[in-house]
């Protein structure tokens, strides 16, 4: 599953903010990073498609969380890595209440989808059609704060 920091501090006192945000084309998060040398810990990660050298690819972009947890990353810089060379598109649905259906964006500040659908396609067609379940990590997210290990 898709490992998502449980919640971020809300805000004067509000109820905790989940934390992530579906698009219809890209997926934000905030997630914890397996522990290795010189990484781990809480990170900002961002799934799409972006313009390459050799074309279109899927590309995993993430930055460690500096600051406010409400701050995003500027993606431009941030570190990425090329899942998918020759890809033309991804879309994103999200799953909440059984009784809603996919929905195409995912916004819900109080709650994660239960599901993540990826329909990536390629120069060929469809690369993938896979569902995700989304797992809650430990606890609120607090910047600053020691994370050490991988979670669950």
């Amino acid at each position: 599953g898709l490992g998502v920091s449980n919640s971020l501090p809300g805000k004067d006192g509000a109820k905790p903010r989940v934390a992530l945000l579906g698009r219809q084309n890209e997926l934000m998060w905030l997630g914890i990073m397996p522990a290795r040398h010189g990484v781990g810990g809480l990170f900002f990660l961002r799934l799409g498609v972006e313009p390459r050298e050799k074309g279109p690819a899927l590309v995993l972009r993430y930055a460690p969380l500096r600051g406010k947890a409400e701050d995003m990353p500027d993606w431009a810089v941030a570190d990425a890595i090329e899942l998918a060379e020759e890809v033309e598109s991804v879309q994103f649905q999200y799953l909440g209440e059984a009784k809603d259906g996919w929905l195409s964006e995912w916004s819900a500040p109080q709650k994660l989808p239960t599901r993540i659908r990826l329909d990536v396609q390629g120069v060929g067609g469809v690369l993938r059609d896979l569902v995700v379940a989304v797992v809650e990590g430990p606890g609120e997210t607090r910047a600053g704060g020691i994370v050490i290990g991988g979670g669950n």
